[in-house]
């Protein structure tokens, strides 16, 4: 797995958590590095996964309308949490961000 899908993968989980306990998806994203900082790459990992929460919490207004606009018979309070954290991490990466379209919709 590369360094981007596991970046991915911490910002999903952070995303995820926050959203279900209501608390900050940067605030546990930075104590789960603190908890893996010891093992091999995390530094990039966790580089691209605090610019994905970041951004995720910066844009969290737009990416929420754009899923209310989009999701047709679905209210964010009715969609499953874990659809909405993947959706608002892909939202974001094909609008904010470098990352190829193809690459974010696979």
């Amino acid at each position: 797995m590369s360094s981007r899908n596991k970046a991915r993968k911490r910002a999903f989980d952070a995303i995820f958590a926050a959203d279900l306990r209501k608390v900050s998806p940067v605030n546990l994203l930075e104590d789960t590095f603190k908890q893996v900082a010891d093992r091999q790459n995390q530094d990039e990992i966790f580089k691209y996964a605090r610019q994905i929460v970041d951004g995720v919490v910066e844009h969290h207004a737009e990416i929420d309308d754009l899923l209310e606009s989009y999701s047709q018979g679905w209210s964010l309070e009715r969609m499953p949490n874990v659809d909405r954290a993947i959706l608002r991490v892909a939202i974001w990466e094909i609008i904010y961000s470098d990352t190829p379209k193809p690459v974010v919709v696979n």
